[in-house]
């Protein structure tokens, strides 16, 4: 309907005009639901006779009445006068119409903008939530997989301890690795790669193997 107005706006500003497109919206709408007015219920269709006529003379007769009521002494110039108002507010109310129309058609531009930010902020959050449980879920799986390489002290024998003490001290000594990366990481050097698995350094510092190798 907004486009319809858009490309008719021209013709509808004549009052002939503007009554042609609404008895064409009348004949060719069929979901549209017409209000009731003071109007005769055979306005419509004597209406369209008149119309036919093509004279405006007697389409004014009929929309204002008929020109043989008692006027002033100047009857023609006040009847001109009378008629050119009714005539201006049909073409206020017309251009109020338009002005509506755009308004609307306005206000369905700025609410499609604002939906398309609201699904765009959407997609963003989605994506920020999925990234982070993602991520939650690596560090995760990391964890675990490195809990499972961990053994105890007790697990292994005093002679191998003593080995794997050794070797740490040497290694830190040389700079290559700490003794707390070097009992639980995985990093080259570290004791994963020398034995396959890896000691909580807490538990080899408190042993008092580890202070006699250290001293």
């Amino acid at each position: 309907m907004i486009e319809e107005l858009d490309r008719k706006q021209r013709k509808i500003r004549s009052l002939r005009g503007f009554f042609l497109y609404a008895l064409e919206t009348i004949e060719n709408g069929k979901d549209l639901e017409i209000l009731r007015t003071n109007l005769q219920s055979s306005f419509w269709r004597k209406l369209k006779r008149i119309l036919r006529q093509n004279k405006k003379a007697v389409l004014l007769e009929f929309l204002f009445g008929s020109q043989d009521e008692k006027l002033d002494s100047t009857p023609q110039t006040h009847l001109t006068k009378e008629l050119e108002e009714k005539i201006q507010i049909f073409e206020n109310q017309i251009a109020s119409l338009q002005e509506r129309v755009i308004h609307l058609e306005n206000q369905n531009l700025v609410m499609e903008g604002k939906l398309n930010m609201l699904s765009a902020d959407d997609r963003r959050s989605k994506s920020h939530t999925l990234k982070r449980e993602q991520s939650d879920s690596t560090l995760k799986q990391n964890k675990a997989e490195n809990e499972s390489n961990f053994v105890t002290l007790s697990q292994i024998s005093e002679k191998e301890r003593i080995e794997i003490i050794k070797t740490g001290f040497q290694l830190q000594a040389e700079g290559r690795i700490s003794l707390k990366k070097y009992s639980e990481t995985t990093d080259p050097d570290s004791l994963f790669q020398l034995k396959g698995y890896s000691i909580k350094y807490e538990s080899i510092r408190r042993t008092k193997l580890y202070h006699s190798l250290k001293g």
